[in-house]
């Protein structure tokens, strides 16, 4: 079997000036170089380059907008069925309970992401 050509190891032969900051500035350059799955010298370096960095979405990312689509149909369901005659008051309750938890759960994420 052929073996594949290995990746030529890069050489890091110079250094960065020290830089300075506070300590809620490295915490922020720490949380963000982790969030885009780099060191944060990487991180730093690939931003004096380049200026900009990708954050990589987390498959947990892509479930969540898929889960919240799909709560949205959910929802679009209910206020066809609204429209064409209404709910019990049972299931009308039903759906404000559901709305408020959705709110507050949605909330919490927004907050928790929030620099």
């Amino acid at each position: 079997m052929k073996k594949t050509a290995k990746k030529p190891k890069i050489k890091f032969d110079s250094r960065l000036p020290d830089t300075r900051c506070t300590s809620a500035e490295l915490a922020t350059i720490k949380a963000k170089a982790a969030q885009a799955g780099l060191t944060p010298s990487a991180y730093m370096r690939r931003m004096g380059v380049h200026g900009k960095i990708a954050i990589k979405e987390s498959k947990t990312d892509t479930q969540l907008i898929r889960h919240i689509a799909a709560i949205g149909n959910n929802l679009n369901q209910y206020q066809k069925r609204v429209n064409l005659g209404g709910l019990t008051p049972y299931e009308h309750d039903l759906l404000i309970g559901c709305l408020e938890k959705i709110d507050t759960v949605l909330t919490g994420l927004l907050n928790d992401t929030t620099d």
